[in-house]
């Protein structure tokens, strides 16, 4: 956990959404009040192979995508954010979170041609009768393509890049590393060090962490969703990058004094390729 970088790409299963890597084309995304035309692509992508595609119509009306989350329900009275990637050469492209009458918006895209990160953070009522997550391509220019990927709605308001840039020593600092499903052949040869095997498991627990870290660290937690699988570049200290999958938990922290806690943090991950 030291001098290392964690940058969330998107949730394996799109935090609160279906298809959010747009895996499956367009499925469970619905063409809203706009004119403009939508597709998937793989031409331009952010993770993983596709991304949606789009494109305001001819007389430059706008294109606009949404979905209806069914379990709404579930969101009662709490603060939810709808984050994902856009790619534009105009601005005038955002994201948008609705419930009932009440809608907001993201900031737009700066139209500046490259994946820029979008957020929207909504906070539910308290009896919520509909919850609607958008894309929404309004760039003033016609016939012009807007790509959106990596969608996923998530709990709370902080999402994106953590870094640990030193090695943080506590009273009690015990990683125990577990290689899980991996052995040795009589050849010699090593097995279950291939993708998607979980390769390694470490429990941190940590008596005395500053209540800061610990914030830093349970608001990322956050941005995974409970138990939700996501994916992740890690770059270690000699600079090596590796795409893994990182199934999660941490516990509730006990406060032990002023600004001080006692933790548990577990990592799970899986080695998904390059």
């Amino acid at each position: 956990m030291s001098n290392a970088k964690l940058e969330c790409i998107w949730p394996a299963r799109g935090g609160g959404l279906l298809n959010g890597n747009f895996a499956s084309d367009l499925g469970s995304w619905t063409a809203g009040y706009g004119t403009g035309t939508a597709d998937a692509v793989t031409s331009q992508y952010k993770a993983g192979s596709k991304s949606a595609r789009l494109i305001t119509s001819s007389g430059g009306n706008i294109a606009d995508r949404y979905q209806s989350v069914s379990n709404y329900s579930n969101y009662a009275g709490k603060r939810i954010s709808l984050v994902g990637w856009c790619k534009s050469d105009y601005p005038g492209a955002y994201l948008y979170i609705k419930s009932a009458s009440i809608t907001k918006s993201s900031g737009q895209h700066t139209g500046s041609g490259s994946w820029e990160p979008l957020q929207v953070t909504f906070d539910m009522p308290a009896s919520p009768t509909s919850l609607k997550c958008g894309m929404i391509n309004a760039v003033p220019v016609a016939s012009e393509p807007v790509y959106f990927d990596a969608m996923s709605l998530i709990l709370g308001d902080s999402y994106g890049t953590v870094t640990l840039t030193e090695s943080y020593i506590y009273p009690i600092g015990l990683p125990e590393d577990v290689r899980a499903g991996t052995g040795r052949c009589a050849d010699g040869e090593v097995y279950g060090i291939e993708n998607n095997i979980n390769i390694i498991t470490r429990a941190y627990q940590y008596e005395g962490m500053l209540l800061e870290t610990y914030l830093k660290l349970r608001n990322f937690q956050r941005y995974i969703v409970c138990g939700t699988a996501y994916e992740f570049e890690w770059t270690d200290e000699d600079g090596d990058v590796f795409t893994a999958r990182m199934l999660s938990s941490f516990p509730a922290a006990a406060e032990i004094g002023p600004g001080l806690v006692d933790a548990t943090m577990i990592l799970e991950l899986k080695d998904i390729g390059k």
